[in-house]
């Protein structure tokens, strides 16, 4: 062979190892981007798990808050059943002021 055929064999051995190299590499960088994508996606996940209990505890905070205060109310009511009358008779009696008052 001559010298000018070994240069060329050479170069184009030289060629397709930089593209399978090439190829090696671009697959390392999907793998990568895949594993970033599958964290990306499961941090995305745990957060939205995160900010489901958090809503959650303050709706089961808020319905306990709700009862108490449900439950307070009617211990006052039923331990002053007449003043409990005296303030709704009041109230009442006020809406209809208000809306039987003509308007301009």
């Amino acid at each position: 062979m001559s010298q000018t055929q070994t240069h060329d064999h050479k170069q184009v051995n030289d060629f397709k190892d930089g593209v399978q190299k090439m190829g090696e590499r671009a697959g390392e960088v999907k793998d990568n981007l895949t594993g970033m994508a599958r964290d990306a996606a499961s941090t995305a996940k745990a957060g939205a798990q995160e900010v489901s209990r958090g809503v959650k505890q303050t709706v089961d905070a808020g319905r306990k808050s709700a009862a108490e205060a449900i439950e307070g109310l009617t211990d006052r009511i039923s331990e002053n059943p007449l003043t409990t009358i005296g303030v709704a008779l009041g109230v009442g009696v006020l809406i209809g002021f208000l809306i039987r008052r003509p308007r301009a």
